[in-house]
């Protein structure tokens, strides 16, 4: 996806018209809308933007698939995340807050009937 995709992607989930998308990052709506037709780039508002909608740089820039990656430093102790592993943390990601609860719920279940059960010996 294009950086102009990915922002009308993000409007159209908060239900924005360019005109309010324009006023909440404090450019004009014309400057906004040459961004999502690529016409010219936010490289002065890029950081803002992705503050706004809690992504990264990368993702608007369309360098990732991923919207929030962990910080570097929580990177480094975790293992490269197969393309299995980054579609479902997209979908995840894409759910609303019932639908990642139950996602939770489920995970948490299902780890339960493989994992050893410690039991209490205090007496």
């Amino acid at each position: 996806m294009t950086t102009g995709e990915r922002l009308i992607e993000l409007r159209n989930k908060l239900g924005f018209s360019q005109e309010q998308m324009a006023d909440e990052l404090g450019v004009k709506r014309s400057t906004y809308a040459k961004w999502e037709k690529d016409t010219n780039q936010p490289t002065r508002k890029l950081k803002d933007i992705a503050a706004y909608f809690h992504v990264t740089t990368d993702y608007l820039l369309g360098n990732t698939d991923i919207p929030n990656e962990p910080p570097a430093s929580a990177a480094a102790g975790m293992q490269a995340l197969t393309p299995q592993d980054q579609e479902l943390l997209r979908k995840y990601h894409e759910l609303d807050s019932r639908g990642k609860q139950a996602v939770l719920d489920t995970l948490d279940r299902e780890h339960s009937y493989t994992t050893p059960q410690i039991e209490d010996t205090a007496m």
